[in-house]
């Protein structure tokens, strides 16, 4: 796609923050969400480093995500010609906590395409029918009814989840 917003291959193309869809590419950014005209895609398909291939050992059933597997298995240290193309990588649906932009992939982006917020200022949407409890120190997470006995990552008690 050329910078002056016409779309060299003819196809529509489409905001990969919120969908809106256009015959041209906007000067700017999108009209519906304000994310960078960098952020367009072809209405086609997706842009290749988001194609991203799963492998998992043979040995030990590690998942790797990447385009090849890795030379040696992190976990039990076999070599990547173990490792067996098995499954695409889960997209997962992500919010920006300072500005509320929802963003798909596998991973949140390394900053929001609204409001630059960094990639840890976005959370994965959960399931609305799992409940979350929270540590009221430090913010740490937990999914189920019960908080667990210490907070894993400041160490207050349980009693502290809200």
């Amino acid at each position: 796609m050329s910078k002056e917003g016409l779309n060299q291959n003819g196809l529509r193309v489409r905001c990969t923050v919120c969908g809106y869809m256009a015959d041209v590419l906007p000067k700017e950014k999108c009209p519906k969400c304000s994310a960078p005209a960098a952020l367009f895609e072809s209405a086609q398909g997706q842009k290749k480093q988001d194609k991203k291939d799963c492998y998992e050992c043979s040995i030990c059933g590690y998942i790797f995500e990447g385009d090849e597997p890795p030379e040696r298995c992190p976990q039990c240290g076999v070599g990547g010609d173990l490792f067996e193309e098995k499954c695409a990588p889960e997209t997962k649906d992500w919010v920006c906590t300072v500005c509320g932009v929802s963003f798909k992939g596998s991973n949140a982006p390394e900053k929001c395409p609204k409001c630059s917020a960094p990639q840890e200022m976005f959370k994965q949407k959960r399931d609305e029918n799992i409940k979350v409890l929270t540590c009221s120190i430090c913010g740490y997470e937990v999914e189920g009814d019960e908080p667990p006995e210490r907070c894993p990552q400041c160490g207050v008690g349980g009693d502290l989840f809200e």
